[in-house]
């Protein structure tokens, strides 16, 4: 777009603006006597001298428990899978296997399942890949990996069943 075009487009976006600041300051300027029998929108309504009073606030959930600290053979243990999951998903699946039995339920396990995820996907393993994702969901239903094992296996966490709400 030309310079000049530009020019033309910011100056009539300029006066429009203007006649309608003007049109908005003639309306006000007439008595309530004066003014056309059209219904004002909403938004353009004068502000009410009585403010409504603030809604009550929303019941704030309480604080989760606060997470086990990992061990620290856990942590490294869980760095080393974080580094081979790319690289050498399989060697990633040994490290992965041998930590869940060393820490069953240890304070890295929801990560350590979705590193599993990931590892049998980039393995090529597919359908081990969505079986484990559906193992993640049925311990980690609202993990923070929840969307990331949705993307890579097209598995869903399941709603809980009628009588569990």
């Amino acid at each position: 777009m030309s310079p000049r075009r530009i020019r033309l487009l910011a100056g009539a976006a300029v006066a429009a603006v203007v006649a309608v600041a003007v049109a908005l300051g003639a309306r006000s300027d007439q008595g309530p006597e004066n003014e056309p029998a059209v219904a004002q929108h909403p938004a353009l309504a004068p502000a009410d001298p009585t403010p409504e009073p603030p809604p009550p606030p929303a019941a704030t959930p309480p604080p989760a428990a606060p997470r086990p600290m990992a061990r620290p053979d856990e942590q490294s243990r869980m760095m080393a899978i974080r580094s081979k999951t790319a690289s050498s998903p399989l060697e990633a699946l040994a490290l992965i296997e041998s930590a869940e039995k060393e820490f069953p339920g240890g304070a890295l396990s929801e990560e350590r399942a979705a590193a599993k995820v990931d590892a049998l996907v980039r393995a090529g393993r597919i359908g081990a890949a969505r079986d484990a994702a559906e193992a993640y969901f049925g311990r980690f239903p609202d993990g923070p990996s929840a969307r990331h094992i949705e993307m890579l296996t097209g598995v869903h966490p399941r709603p809980p069943a009628p009588d569990q709400r």
